[in-house]
């Protein structure tokens, strides 16, 4: 596990710092909840739901929201098994809180997405039951498919999380944490198309697909340090031929462009294109691109709500992890730093070094250590949103914060942002 020493960076916050009544209140009713959440938790790891077929979890989690007196929305954004869920009490702060809770194929819940779910659920029934400790409207997003297509993109292109004052979900992990970088990511799949012949006898009549897209997997790999730094291109081919004695007529592959921010993204990815038309012309082959997932911004988190997180983890008992990050995937949750002010936080499933993404991480969601974990996550979501609801001055230095990140990434990526996908040519489409 990384150091846990602290960065001296960060100014420790001061207004979360303190147990107050209306938090002894929040974590009672936490307490109280945590069989329930537990329980939950269960049933989805029991019942694993492929990305966008998860229509058991979202109906569990509506039914119980819906009977706890939230508004309950399903089919936001156009996809079946997101939700919105808001309870209003009066003006005030608007507070977000995400819950995942799709599985792995062939894993289940290998990346804990059942935990977040619970986590989620109980802070926003604990706050519910705390209410008149608020003012404002807590909204509670169901977020389906971060593995495959990015429900969190979708959603933020469809505008969902505009408005709100802070952004807030926890994931199981290796450690505490409330500082959270990730990379933008793009990904597509390119399909060269050839003529088939008989690949003995006459291959001078033929045109091979995989022959190009071979030349472009290893094309790729010695062009990864000129694509620009931090800037990494993976890929896997799914498709080349159906037997050897044919030359081969399609070839298929799927490729993921990885970058520290959003703009180095599309540079790299205009990089891309131009040698899949290079192959393509020197193969003599037809090539068509399309997108397999909304594109991943970078994470961008709000320090100075990360700090008010930050101070309720010890407020708990935890410590955390302010060290950056040695190394980084993509995560959906970085558009909605880009639409609201965000954190992703993390809290320690006390796995050891079991990898996320095995059937060893999913039963360590249900090992003592981990429903310990799910506890402390709603807690410490519960706590940072009701310092959201009741801190005026710290909300107000949130959104200037954001507004300055906002201005940046403008100056950045040389104006306004847009998220893109792939025309059938290889261009960039907005």
């Amino acid at each position: 596990m990384p150091s846990s020493k602290r960065s001296r960076t960060f100014t420790r916050s001061v207004s979360a710092g303190s147990l107050t009544s209306s938090k002894r209140q929040l974590l009672r009713c936490l307490d109280r909840l945590k069989d329930r959440m537990l329980d939950v938790s269960r049933e989805l790891y029991l019942r694993p739901e492929l990305s966008g077929q998860e229509q058991h979890a979202c109906a569990l989690l509506c039914g119980i929201l819906e009977e706890a007196g939230f508004e309950v929305e399903q089919g936001v954004g156009g996809l079946e098994t997101a939700f919105i869920a808001r309870l209003a009490r009066g003006r005030g702060a608007n507070v977000g809180i995400r819950l995942e809770y799709e599985a792995l194929p062939g894993i289940g819940h290998g990346c804990g997405h059942n935990l977040i779910a619970a986590s989620g659920l109980a802070a926003g029934l604990a706050l519910a039951d705390v209410n008149r400790s608020w003012r404002g409207t807590l909204t509670l997003f169901g977020t389906p498919a971060e593995e495959t297509f990015g429900g969190k993109a979708v959603l933020s292109d469809a505008g969902v999380f505009d408005g709100l004052d802070g952004a807030l979900i926890v994931h199981g992990g290796h450690e505490n944490r409330v500082f959270t970088e990730s990379l933008a990511c793009g990904s597509f799949e390119v399909v060269f198309t050839g003529r088939a012949a008989h690949a003995v006898v006459c291959p001078e009549k033929g045109v091979n697909a995989l022959a190009a897209l071979v030349q472009l997997y290893v094309g790729l790999s010695l062009a990864k340090k000129s694509l620009g730094q931090g800037v990494k291109v993976v890929g896997v081919i799914l498709e080349g031929g159906e037997r050897a004695n044919l030359v081969p007529a399609r070839a298929v592959g799927h490729f993921s462009v990885r970058a520290p921010n959003h703009a180095q993204r599309r540079a790299a990815h205009r990089r891309v294109v131009r040698l899949v038309e290079s192959v393509s012309r020197a193969s003599g082959t037809r090539f068509s691109l399309r997108p397999t997932d909304a594109p991943y911004m970078e994470m961008r988190t709000n320090h100075a709500l990360a700090l008010l997180a930050r101070d309720n983890f010890d407020l708990i008992g935890r410590r955390t992890n302010d060290a950056p990050r040695a190394s980084m995937g993509s995560i959906d949750m970085g558009n909605v730093s880009q639409r609201a002010p965000s954190v992703h936080l993390y809290v320690d499933l006390g796995a050891g070094s079991v990898p996320a993404h095995t059937r060893q991480f999913a039963r360590a969601t249900q090992a003592p250590n981990g429903r310990r974990a799910t506890l402390a996550g709603a807690q410490v979501l519960a706590l940072t949103a009701l310092d959201l609801f009741c801190g005026k001055v710290a909300r107000r230095g949130i959104r200037t914060e954001f507004l300055k990140m906002k201005k940046h990434a403008r100056l950045e990526g040389g104006g306004k942002r847009r998220l893109h996908g792939l025309s059938r040519t290889g261009k960039e489409i907005g």
